[in-house]
């Protein structure tokens, strides 16, 4: 385990090597969660920073699904169609006509 080789290292060389006597079991759990919570964190930024590009993509085809609605209503074209088109509901784009 990585915690009880610190530990060793800082005992053989006198580094609170009294109290790591004393309380190495405790130092050594102590340890161990530190490098497990941070290991966790890691995980969960990770996570946090696919779902943040997931919303970014999604976002962008809703507002490229918005942008083409408005060039077809432009163009006159019917509500239906645009709707089948784009994927938006009618109401939206009978929104997005006024």
């Amino acid at each position: 385990m990585k915690e009880i080789g610190v530990i060793d290292y800082c005992i053989e060389n006198e580094i609170l090597s009294n109290f790591l006597q004393k309380h190495y079991a405790e130092v050594a759990k102590m340890i161990n969660l530190q490098y497990n919570q941070d290991a966790e964190f890691e995980i969960i930024r990770q996570e946090a920073r696919e779902e943040g590009i997931a919303e970014g993509i999604e976002q962008g085809r809703d507002e490229e699904r918005i942008e083409t609605a408005r060039k077809l209503i432009q163009k006159n074209m019917i509500i239906s169609d645009i709707s089948e088109i784009t994927g938006l509901s009618k109401e939206d784009i009978e929104h997005l006509m006024k």
